[in-house]
């Protein structure tokens, strides 16, 4: 069969090489549908074609097929799914190359094209490891400003989740352990180890907002080294003096690690549940969430019960599915997570890149006016 990669960067001429080596297919051309001054060049002697020729290779059965690399982020790969859908290429053939593919260079079980329909795989995984945090931002989206108290995951239940999802859902893209701050739990290392073990070919990151990373362990240290697991540091202003340090430690170390300066937030959800759940849905960021042996297509709505426990009731708390119900197939729950659910009406993301403000620590007597939109 010849298809068409979709893309014309690094990641497709990886995906054409996989092609060549490991299948009897071919790819001959790549599509580019936003750098426009790349379409009628050359790649690799390939050409470098628009959507629109896209459409007529396919109409007239020069090209049976397009590829994508999952190696984007989901909003872009969904992106470039909805626009081969519009252009009349059928599900059948559009064609994902799962991560775990990308990762080693090799088709799992001989599976090297799949339909993005029967694709399992999660691109973004975050999970909590402490509810509480040593910040505590008053726009926290994740409500640990609201957090009473220590909370931390306990080992025991942390892994018995993860492997269960793992028999579901075994690609994952990247998982980040956060919360709260995860460097305030005392098992850090174990649990960052068996994430590793479990999810051999994820990327994995630690995100933090770095007040304790200067008096990290080795232990922590190796262990983050060995894992391969790099640190997202999120630079809040009371830190932003400290970005010299921080880049100092991170240079001595040799960890893997970013450093993002923050200065303003954005307000996460309505008062009411105003918006309509498939718009949002369609703005979404896919960030899913694992907790107490449920998944969520959205992470933070697994912590609206903090904000509901102060305030009184104010959103939906069934939110996700539970990942021991004996009813899931692998694809089934894939595709129950692309649903809306009902705190989606809630979601104010349309408005978050228009409306932002100024970071603010929490005060004693926040109230529920000064977190929501």
């Amino acid at each position: 069969m010849d298809l068409a990669c979709f893309g014309a960067g690094e990641k497709s001429r990886y995906v054409r090489r996989l092609i060549l080596r490991h299948s009897n297919h071919r790819v001959l051309y790549y599509v580019e549908d936003q750098r426009f001054e790349k379409i009628g060049t050359k790649i690799d002697d390939m050409d470098v074609i628009s959507v629109y020729k896209l459409k007529e290779l396919y109409e007239n059965g020069v090209l049976g097929g397009v590829i994508i690399t999952t190696a984007y982020h989901k909003r872009t790969v969904q992106d470039m799914i909805e626009t081969c859908i519009q252009l009349g290429i059928r599900d059948e053939d559009v064609y994902l190359i799962p991560n775990k593919t990308l990762v080693t260079g090799i088709p799992d079980d001989g599976n090297l094209l799949i339909p993005y329909q029967k694709c399992v795989q999660i691109f973004q995984l975050d999970i909590h490891i402490a509810d509480h945090c040593n910040l505590n931002c008053e726009l926290c989206c994740h409500n640990s400003q609201l957090v009473e108290g220590e909370v931390l995951v306990g080992y025991e239940e942390y892994q018995r989740d993860l492997r269960q999802l793992h028999k579901l859902v075994p690609d994952i893209c990247n998982i980040s352990v956060l919360g709260g701050e995860p460097l305030l739990h005392p098992d850090l290392i174990h649990l960052l180890q068996i994430t590793r073990e479990i999810y051999p070919y994820t990327n994995i990151t630690m995100v933090t907002n770095g007040l304790l990373l200067g008096s990290s362990s080795p232990e922590l240290i190796e262990c983050l080294k060995r894992n391969d697991i790099g640190i997202a540091i999120s630079l809040y202003p009371p830190m932003h003096h400290r970005l010299d340090e921080m880049l100092k430690f991170i240079k001595s170390t040799g960890i893997k690690a970013s450093v993002k300066r923050v200065q303003k937030f954005f307000k996460k959800f309505s008062a009411t549940p105003k918006f309509d759940p498939r718009e949002m849905t369609a703005l979404c960021g896919y960030v899913m969430g694992l907790r107490n042996g449920r998944i969520s297509r959205c992470v933070d709505s697994l912590y609206v019960d903090y904000f509901n426990k102060k305030f009184g009731k104010t959103f939906p708390e069934v939110n996700g599915f539970d990942i021991y119900d004996e009813k899931w197939t692998p694809i089934e729950l894939i595709h129950a997570l692309e649903e809306p659910m009902e705190l989606c009406a809630y979601c104010a993301n349309k408005y978050t890149s228009v409306d932002t403000f100024p970071w603010k620590q929490a005060s004693g007597n926040i109230s529920k006016e000064d977190i929501l939109y």
